[in-house]
């Protein structure tokens, strides 16, 4: 009967580390990000579970860019823009993230790199 326990114990412990690999363990903000409201004049998306809100920011091309992304849903989500080197790092029910850069000339592509489909675009005007 112990050994049972014991096999139990290491397949839930496995199971947990899994669970949080998927969802951003260990993972990092990078680019010019910093936790936190961002103030006035700032382009605000909403992440909720499966979907930004809203899904295709519009701006000047070489403009400066401030975001402010709030986590509304359930699961945890990042905001992730590959072509950028910029991320929020993991972001749980209720954070809020501030995120600057500069508007690149085009159409770029956002994302939540955990869950997919759950994508956005950066549209330059």
């Amino acid at each position: 009967m112990g050994r049972r326990r014991i096999l139990v114990a290491i397949g839930a412990a496995v199971g947990l580390i899994v669970v949080l690999a998927g969802c951003g363990a260990g993972e990092k903000a990078s680019g010019d990000v910093h936790k936190g409201a961002a103030g006035a004049g700032a382009v605000r998306v909403v992440m909720q579970d499966d979907r930004f809100q809203p899904a295709v920011l519009r701006v000047p091309a070489g403009s400066p860019v401030t975001l402010e992304v709030r986590n509304d849903g359930q699961k945890n989500h990042n905001l992730t823009v590959a072509g950028l080197d910029v991320s929020t790092g993991p972001m749980h029910h209720g954070d809020v993230t501030t995120v600057r850069f500069t508007a690149p000339k085009g159409t770029t592509q956002f994302r939540c790199t955990w869950h997919q489909g759950m994508v956005g675009q950066i549209v330059t005007t």
